[in-house]
């Protein structure tokens, strides 16, 4: 195999999203879509810059039945972007197909049903099964993560991460439902939930404050992770607010030889300052977007076979967390 054949189901703005991720890529050539609900060569409402010239193709054939996608003998792997609540079902379908599979987060609204899917991927090792989790192969972040591995800056003392912003208006009533979408702390927090876990581990301990919202669940949390080795602990902020807020994502961690920022809101979006007062020698990243990254490895992983380090149990994993922050804001 030269070349990757995919197929996309749901095509709102996230599957918009990895659509044009993928077919920005040489390796890989877009095949079809599946959306019962919408036009496919309509305009899609967002704030992600990824997608916003995005036209589909006239030769990517458009069904309205995920099934008959399924039902194709020209595709290689399948990208799960519709609605959360559906996102189990699918992936394991697309996986009983023998299909390649990168599903958006969460992986399902609960850790059972997502659990479900991690089985049904390791029924098939032989097929490359991820939860798309972005943040992995965002290139700051993904500094940050490879330099903690690294023991770049010595010992990591505190962490902080920041995700907040207005409720998505795009989507329909989907995210104003928490039982579709599970809330901000599902949908949008998880990014930083799994990111916190694939840098530290599990947390021993959690804090958690936070309160409802417009989508009737848990709108917006802030989780205080504690570890042993960090004394100053692990937090994790999200949060979709009501009105015109401005997005804010931002990192700070604190080690004893430097402390690492992120913001992108700045220019540039990362800072090193080393403890010492020298100057912090920052790498030159390379241009895309997370989501075309994240496609280009997902490539790798089909065609050489590149371990990124991430499956589907890290999907479960992270909503597994989420659902102990759930506890701990509710008992």
């Amino acid at each position: 195999m030269t070349t990757v054949r995919v197929g996309v189901i749901g095509f709102g703005l996230m599957g918009r999203t990895h659509a044009e991720a993928f077919h920005r890529d040489p390796r890989a050539s877009l095949v079809a879509i599946a959306d019962p609900n919408h036009s496919a060569r309509a305009e899609s409402e967002g704030n992600l810059d990824a997608q916003e010239d995005f036209v589909l193709p006239e030769e990517v054939a458009v069904h309205a039945d995920p099934a008959d996608l399924l039902a194709r003998d020209d595709i290689d792997a399948v990208v799960v972007a519709a609605p959360t609540v559906f996102h189990a079902d699918l992936a394991i379908a697309v996986l009983e197909s023998g299909r390649h599979l990168l599903v958006e987060k969460p992986l399902a609204l609960d850790s059972v049903d997502a659990a479900r899917v991690a089985r049904a991927g390791a029924a098939r090792p032989d097929l490359v099964a991820w939860p798309a989790m972005c943040m992995r192969f965002w290139p700051e972040w993904k500094f940050l993560l490879e330099g903690l591995q690294a023991g770049r800056w010595g010992q990591v003392q505190q962490a902080r991460f920041e995700r907040l912003g207005a409720i998505p208006s795009w989507g329909g009533e989907f995210f104003q439902d928490h039982t579709k979408s599970g809330g901000a702390i599902l949908d949008l927090h998880i990014h930083d939930v799994d990111f916190v876990r694939s840098c530290f581990g599990e947390p021993e301990k959690m804090q958690v404050f936070g309160r409802r919202g417009l989508s009737g669940g848990f709108d917006q949390v802030h989780a205080a992770f504690a570890y042993d080795r960090i004394p100053g602990g692990v937090h994790a902020e999200g949060a979709w607010f009501e009105g015109d807020v401005p997005f804010t994502l931002r990192f700070m961690v604190v080690c004893d030889q430097a402390i690492v920022r992120y913001d992108i809101a700045n220019t540039p979006t990362l800072s090193i300052h080393p403890t010492d007062g020298s100057a912090g020698a920052r790498p030159d990243f390379p241009e895309g977007s997370c989501y075309q990254h994240q496609a280009a490895a997902f490539l790798d992983a089909v065609l050489e076979g590149q371990d990124h380090g991430l499956s589907l149990e890290d999907g479960v994993r992270a909503i597994a967390i989420v659902e102990r922050e759930r506890n701990e804001l509710t008992t």
